[in-house]
């Protein structure tokens, strides 16, 4: 591969990583780079610094393999959002052989708890729908808000084709239905898939103190 290309990739990187890392909050624990459907972010949380640098580290090694292994068909293709560990993978791309390289090199991304592989077969994803998943998770992001309030909100968005993703941490199944209802109500919704888990579910991890 040509210096000139590896400094362009390079610096794409740099510049996507850039940016993710300019809309976490303080305390953030999680993390959305890419690729086709990039959409979401979080939007606040109330986590050890410590824990939050663990998910942004994972998500830029992750991302960066991508770099390296397939630029068009990877890293420009697939969102990557981590939280405690466990990994969501959204996006399309055409072959299976492709979706099944994304989710290896996800598992062997060190400090990987799960992997959530939402990745889909498909043509190249248009333009005017990743503009149209933007908005309806920035839309989702703001209700959110409005409705739980900045200091409560430990959930996380990201939505691709009209799917809705929900990844995050519960205190109890009321607030999982609440904030499902929230995403569902959104105009161009299609679906809403949660992983949102409970405070004392045993797949998160100890904190960093622990």
């Amino acid at each position: 591969m040509q210096p000139a290309l590896l400094t362009f990739r390079g610096g794409i990187l740099y510049l996507a990583l850039g940016m993710a890392c300019l809309t976490l909050l303080p305390g953030c624990a999680g993390l959305v780079l890419g690729g086709g459907g990039v959409t979401g972010m979080a939007v606040a949380q109330e986590r050890p610094l410590e824990r939050g640098a663990r998910d942004i580290a994972i998500a830029s090694e992750l991302r960066s393999k991508y770099l390296e292994t397939q630029f068009d068909d990877l890293f420009l293709s697939i969102s990557v959002l981590v939280v405690e560990g466990r990994i969501l993978l959204t996006g399309t791309v055409e072959t299976r052989d492709l979706r099944t390289t994304a989710v290896e090199l996800a598992k062997q991304t060190e400090g990987a708890v799960e992997v959530l592989n939402e990745i889909k077969l498909g043509p190249a994803y248009a333009v005017t729908k990743r503009l149209n998943d933007t908005w309806i998770s920035t839309e989702i992001r703001a209700r959110l808000l409005a409705a739980l309030g900045s200091g409560q909100i430990d959930f996380w968005t990201t939505t691709h084709d009209g799917i809705v993703y929900l990844v995050g941490i519960a205190e109890n199944q009321a607030e999982i239905q609440q904030v499902t209802d929230v995403a569902r109500n959104v105009k161009g919704v299609k679906k809403v898939v949660s992983y949102i888990i409970l405070r004392d579910d045993p797949r998160r991890l100890p904190s960093p103190s622990e």
